[in-house]
């Protein structure tokens, strides 16, 4: 009798823990979906109010407010934008910048990973420092100088000059990204290759680039989007307003007097499309580039 009674307080003392233990994590579980929630509805909010702006008239927008409910719904803004804000050209140049820089960018990001993390070289830790150290200066420091080289190297107010210094800012954060994925390249998959006679350049194209296409992928991603949407070094180095990409375009929908928020809200989610394809492409590869990147 006193045995049973034992066991069944301390099976009972072993359900309350229990219990306390659920009730924490259902707690802590709550709070957390609630932090969540109250930061997922401040990121959507300047995202619904553009909407609504983009879908309303300029004559609503002044009668009621920019935050009033629209009273009618209509699409000419986005047309609008696109002609009369002359989006197509500026889009055109977004991607004659953003595609070869995030091509190059790549490239010589994942070469040089691959030297670093493969091949004994002198003072090969000496560069990654040298490669993250760029990583660590502010573009504001740089305005004058790079627009000064710019102009000696003749390409000033061109696509090229874009190209060379997004690819030169983004190359670093790349080097180090591809160094972690390809350092955790098993050396048995890379014994193999080289006792089947292969080449670095082969041991490059058919080892380590199909073992870390989920990094090309999250870095694919990033660039795209840090370079696509450019603002800073679009007004510094490019003069001809045909040559302006999208984001730096849209200040030209802005008037001396008066502005049409209708037809800038309508720009700004045209401008956002790309981006938003190419991370919902890219997302399952993305994701998985990033956990599999941060575990050292």
């Amino acid at each position: 009798m006193t045995d049973s009674t034992v066991l069944i307080t301390g099976t009972g003392v072993r359900t309350d823990l229990q219990e306390r233990a659920i009730r924490r994590r259902r707690v802590a579980r709550s709070v957390l979906y609630l932090v969540l929630t109250g930061v997922s509805v401040l990121w959507l909010v300047p995202f619904a109010a553009t909407v609504l702006t983009a879908v309303r008239t300029f004559d609503d927008i002044v009668a009621n407010g920019v935050f009033a409910w629209p009273e009618s719904i209509t699409l000419q803004n986005f047309s609008e934008a696109w002609t009369s804000g002359r989006l197509g050209r500026f889009f055109y140049s977004s991607m004659v910048v953003t595609v070869p820089a995030v091509a190059i960018t790549l490239i010589l990001s994942s070469t040089a990973a691959f030297v670093l993390a493969r091949r004994e070289i002198p003072g090969a830790k000496v560069l990654m420092l040298v490669f993250l150290a760029g990583n660590l200066l502010p573009p504001q420091m740089l305005l004058i100088p790079v627009f000064e080289l710019s102009n000696d190297w003749g390409i000033y107010d061109s696509y090229i000059a874009l190209i060379a210094i997004h690819t030169a800012f983004q190359l670093g954060f790349g080097v180090f990204v591809m160094y972690n994925f390809m350092r955790e390249i098993p050396g048995e998959a890379v014994e193999a290759a080289i006792l089947d006679g292969a080449t670095p350049l082969n041991l490059y194209r058919h080892v380590y680039v199909p073992l870390t296409r989920p990094a090309f992928a999250a870095l694919a991603t990033l660039y795209f989007t840090w370079i696509f949407n450019d603002y800073l070094w679009s007004i510094v180095l490019i003069r001809d307003t045909d040559k302006l990409p999208i984001t730096a375009g849209l200040t030209s929908l802005r008037g001396e007097y008066i502005t049409a928020w209708n037809v800038v809200a309508a720009g700004a989610l045209l401008a956002a499309i790309p981006t938003m394809l190419i991370f919902f492409l890219l997302q399952r590869h993305f994701v998985k580039g990033l956990a599999m990147g941060s575990v050292d």
